[in-house]
């Protein structure tokens, strides 16, 4: 991505600013990461037991505690975001804290999405469908490259801004339904099984 904003002719300052960014921004998503790291453990052994309303449960418990994880990043982002990039820029270099600060505060106010995302995208793969999980990552890179092609041309360095905060919307669209066929699917399975065992008893 950094190649991309270099390649397009926006200058050292974009460049500057969207980097001194993604190293805050890292720390912010790991948490993220860790939700669904979590998650994708909690949905495979509650599937081995057969427990899919628990699954559930957990998935809106999970959705639920990132929501509000997210919630406090973009309080101290928009609150604090200028001090917390002092960490990693030099305080004479206003300009580049400006837009640091600008990608900061865009991409914090979608950070639900990305944590929906990661709930879904690691329920779907701790549900043993890994390729349609994998899938949700397609919809993300042509995303990017429709970022790159039409709103930053338009929009400058805001366009880039939005890139990964479009890309997170994208996988959404796909892994919302993605999640719902799944839930579906394993539950017809459930039943299918529940009733073999019911006549074999017979």
């Amino acid at each position: 991505r950094q190649m991309c904003i270099r390649d397009s002719g926006y200058g050292f300052l974009f460049v500057a600013g969207f980097t001194a960014t993604n190293k805050l921004y890292g720390l912010l998503e790991m948490a993220a990461i860790s939700y669904g790291y979590a998650i994708v453990t909690y949905v495979g052994q509650n599937l081995g037991a057969g427990q899919l309303k628990r699954i559930n449960w957990g998935v809106r418990a999970s959705f639920s505690m990132i929501i509000a994880y997210c919630l406090v990043c973009l309080v101290i982002l928009y609150t604090a975001d200028k001090t917390l990039l002092l960490m990693f820029v030099s305080p004479e270099e206003t300009e580049i804290i400006n837009k640091a600060s600008q990608f900061l505060r865009i991409s914090s106010t979608y950070y639900i999405p990305l944590g929906l995302l990661c709930i879904l995208r690691y329920s779907i793969q701790g549900l043993g469908f890994s390729r349609l999980a994998m899938l949700s990552g397609v919809f993300e890179m042509v995303d990017r490259v429709a970022v790159s092609l039409f709103l930053v041309p338009m929009l400058g360095y805001t366009g880039v801004c939005y890139g990964d905060p479009s890309a997170w919307l994208a996988a959404d669209v796909f892994l919302i339904p993605a999640f719902i066929l799944v839930h579906h699917k394993l539950a017809r399975r459930r039943y299918q099984q529940q009733q073999a065992c019911l006549q074999e008893a017979s």
